[in-house]
């Protein structure tokens, strides 16, 4: 670096999404050098420049152009872009698929109770159907219907419950929806020329 020459400059990249109810800003600088010889500089080279001590400062009377810089600083939002929302997005992915496995889980519990209600109302169907005695016969029909309105009503439990669930697992794939659509804003901090001379 020493010897060389050329043109920085930094900017503000702030990002602004909405989750639910909530306004959520990320700021970040992004900055870009260029050599008079035309060399686009590195993070890296950037970052050093930025903490080498300034031993002389005159004003610029050399024109240039820092929007041969902007190439740079487009590819840096773009990486941080896909960065933000993707990792926004994540957690609502997250929190959305765990719904989801929440009401797997609860329909496959859920399926076997009333499977089970129905093997008993079936079975208690069958033995009136075999029984001599008509007391017993009425006794084991009104048991069959006990054992069927039990499963009639945790089918109905169930379908509320997964109801509900299904309402807050929409409303994380809304909030992934948000995280996506943010919006960003680019605000110019300031741009040098630097010269490293030792």
């Amino acid at each position: 670096m020493e010897g060389k020459s050329g043109v920085l400059t930094v900017e503000e990249l702030t990002f602004r999404m909405k989750a639910g109810d909530d306004n959520i800003t990320e700021s970040y600088l992004i900055a870009a050098a260029l050599t008079d010889d035309g060399q686009h500089l590195d993070d890296e080279s950037v970052g050093e420049i930025l903490n080498l001590a300034s031993v002389k400062q005159e004003p610029i009377t050399i024109p240039f152009e820092i929007q041969r810089l902007a190439g740079n600083l487009d590819e840096q939002q773009q990486t941080l872009d896909t960065e933000v929302k993707g990792r926004n997005s994540r957690y609502y992915d997250q929190q959305e698929e765990i719904y989801y496995s929440n009401i797997e889980d609860r329909k496959a519990e859920s399926d076997a109770i009333i499977r089970g209600y129905e093997k008993k109302a079936h079975e208690a169907r069958k033995n009136s159907r075999q029984a001599d005695d008509p007391v017993k016969q009425l006794q084991l029909k009104r048991e069959a219907r006990t054992w069927q309105h039990k499963a009639d009503e945790e089918a109905e439990r169930a379908r509320k419950e997964r109801h509900e669930l299904q309402d807050k697992q929409d409303e994380y794939i809304d909030l992934i929806g948000q995280a996506l659509q943010g919006t960003h804003e680019r605000t110019p901090l300031f741009s040098i020329r630097w010269e490293v001379t030792a």
